[in-house]
């Protein structure tokens, strides 16, 4: 359908050449609608604005003019600004012109978002990455023979959330090659958990389950803290690094075969205390609600016992706040351990107690990363689903409401039960906002926010249905998310000063590369067999392999010291070593034969028979005898 300009009445086959002789001729302004009137994706956010546009073009336009705020254009490449500014840009469309390619990309926050499950499955516990709008960020590339990059940099409409951030195109190629090269996810998680700091990334927030991703996205198919091979020697070397540090955790340590005139405990008796910063933050935070004591026995062949003291966070989980290996299981042992925890303030499996302590090490720094990604993506715990099941009861309930008429923070529900009765509940609004992360995402609020006089509420302290009705009824206006405080994130920092990371081998790296190139060179290369020559060219191909590793600053591979294997009969002193202190019970089997056929025939005919006497047999057959 033809279309007329009103300016110098010509005419134009459609809408859109309109437009574009419009603003080319006339440089007029686009024209602004409301949010009402259209459903135009570029919409302004700020105060008393309530403009919409059909393009990006448009809508930076009037917010420089209008709002002044600028939007800056300049060259860059798109992975280092991604990893500048933690954001995240996805293609928005390409085509060719004048022969030259031109990509589009649009920050991966614009959009709209889409459900397929109608809403029968949970959201995220983040919640969609798409705004419902579009972003002002985006990136145009014209590729020639050079790249032609225009940037307009300025987000709006949305922060920095490292939850909606796709992990770097750089890093998941980085974790591609450690895993083609046999290195295990363990290692990789460990590997990004020690670098974490003050200032959190998108990196340090990888899980196993985002390595899993990467390992089927490439189609690849795919020690622990022993300082010493002496169990004991390992140990006290650990315990004597932990010393120099500054924020020690050992907070108690009693060696075994050294005799104590202070505390009281014998020469054969063992005791390690640990209690890391982390722990005893936690412990100050939760101590005042739930503590619990659990031992596991069994963990070594010295039959140490790991005594833990766990608390119970805002989630709901269990937090270790601090270990104690030792040989005794009385009172006093307890008292030593409760007093030094007084005084500061699972377990894997495995027969050294060195490894043991790496391992307790790193769980509490996984917990502690654990809870930083909780805290940032959030968590569908259980508890979540429950709030979430009375959220849907309470949107499809009608009930009976009455507003008391001196109180207008105070409420009675009707409610009908199942015998046809009715019910009357008083609900009370306590307090404005939400004061814990346990709380309805639709009505922004937690089990403190209100309070009812129904079972659910008194008895389960589930936020009801008749909260989350009332919720909805009288205010049913919706809340920002808070974004994670700092003083979390402080809290959340990470101590791995604790983990191995053979200070020893770096520090002869250099010498023993200088040694081992002087006997290659100086070696005579005729005397040597087959054999060794075939050796020597695998290990060197081993080394060359691990030196084509990413050049990246992870941490990188350490590889144990062989064990060399000394002769039995050297005179040397022994070694202090871990013992067991336990008493071995003598134990004999109870041989018993089985039943014989008439024993068998004898004991089914009493048993059908009532009988007053005790039935003996006393054949010959049978394995006893009775006088």
């Amino acid at each position: 359908m033809p279309v007329l300009c009103f300016v110098c009445e010509k005419i134009f086959s459609t809408q859109s050449n309109l437009n574009k002789h419009s603003k080319k001729v006339h440089k007029s302004k686009p024209k602004i609608v409301s949010y009402d009137q259209s459903k135009r994706d570029y919409k302004c956010l700020e105060n008393e604005c309530n403009s919409s546009f059909r393009n990006n073009i448009d809508f930076i336009n009037h917010l420089s003019e209008d709002h002044h705020i600028n939007i800056e254009n300049f060259l860059a490449w798109k992975q280092l600004i991604e990893k500048k500014d933690q954001s995240n840009y996805v293609v928005l469309r390409s085509c060719k012109v004048n022969g030259k390619l031109v990509k589009y990309y649009t920050c991966n926050r614009s959009g709209k978002k889409s459900s397929r499950s109608n809403n029968v499955r949970l959201a995220k516990s983040q919640g969609s990455c798409k705004l419902n709008r579009y972003c002002t960020s985006s990136i145009k590339v014209v590729q020639d023979k050079n790249f032609l990059v225009t940037w307009n940099k300025t987000h709006y409409g949305h922060s920095i959330d490292l939850q909606h951030i796709r992990i770097p195109k750089m890093d998941r190629s980085v974790i591609a090659a450690k895993l083609t090269l046999g290195v295990s996810p363990s290692r990789i998680l460990d590997s990004h958990r020690d670098k974490i700091g003050e200032n959190i990334n998108r990196e340090d927030l990888i899980t196993r389950k985002d390595i899993q991703n990467i390992k089927n996205s490439y189609h690849i198919n795919i020690s622990e803290g022993i300082r010493h091979e002496n169990d004991a020697v390992s140990v006290e070397l650990w315990i004597k690094q932990c010393e120099q540090e500054e924020n020690n955790p050992i907070l108690f340590y009693k060696k075994q075969g050294v005799e104590d005139n202070v505390y009281g405990l014998l020469a054969v008796d063992f005791c390690l205390v640990i209690m890391t910063d982390f722990q005893k933050n936690m412990f100050k935070k939760f101590g005042d609600n739930i503590v619990a004591v659990d031992g596991t026995h069994g963990l070594n062949n010295y039959n140490f016992e790991l005594t833990s003291v766990l608390v119970v966070d805002e989630f709901g989980e269990g937090i270790p706040v601090a270990f104690m290996f030792t040989n005794r299981k009385d009172t006093y042992i307890y008292e030593l351990f409760f007093n030094a925890i007084k005084l500061s303030i699972d377990a894997k499996k495995v027969k050294r107690l060195d490894k043991s302590l790496q391992v307790l090490l790193k769980y509490v720094r996984d917990k502690c990363v654990d809870r930083v990604i909780k805290k940032i993506k959030g968590k569908q715990s259980i508890h979540v689903k429950d709030i979430m099941s009375r959220h849907k009861t309470a949107s499809s309930s009608k009930f009976s409401v009455e507003c008391d008429s001196e109180n207008q923070t105070k409420w009675y529900i009707n409610t009908m039960a199942s015998n046809k009765d009715q019910e009357l509940y008083c609900v009370q609004k306590l307090f404005d906002q939400s004061c814990c992360d346990l709380e309805c995402r639709e009505c922004k609020i937690c089990s403190h926010t209100y309070s009812c006089t129904c079972n659910d509420f008194c008895v389960a302290n589930k936020i009801c249905k008749h909260i989350h009705y009332i919720e909805m009824t009288y205010y049913p206006k919706t809340r920002t998310k808070e974004v994670l405080q700092s003083n979390e994130l402080s809290e959340m920092k990470l101590s791995t000063k604790y983990v191995d990371k053979s200070d020893i081998l770096r520090q002869n790296f250099s010498a023993n590369i200088l040694k081992t190139m002087t006997k290659l060179q100086n070696a005579d290369k005729y005397k040597l067999t087959d054999e060794v020559i075939v050796q020597i060219e695998s290990h060197l191909a081993t080394v060359q392999k691990l030196l084509e590793l990413p050049s990246t600053s992870d941490k990188p591979i350490s590889l144990s010291q062989m064990s060399h294997n000394e002769p039995a009969n050297k005179k040397i002193d022994k070694q202090h070593r871990f013992f067991s202190t336990q008493k071995k019970k003598n134990t004999c089997k109870n041989i018993c034969k089985k039943a014989s056929t008439s024993e068998l025939s004898d004991i089914n005919q009493n048993l059908k028979c009532n009988f007053t006497e005790l039935y003996v047999s006393h054949t010959s057959t049978e394995d006893h005898n009775y006088l």
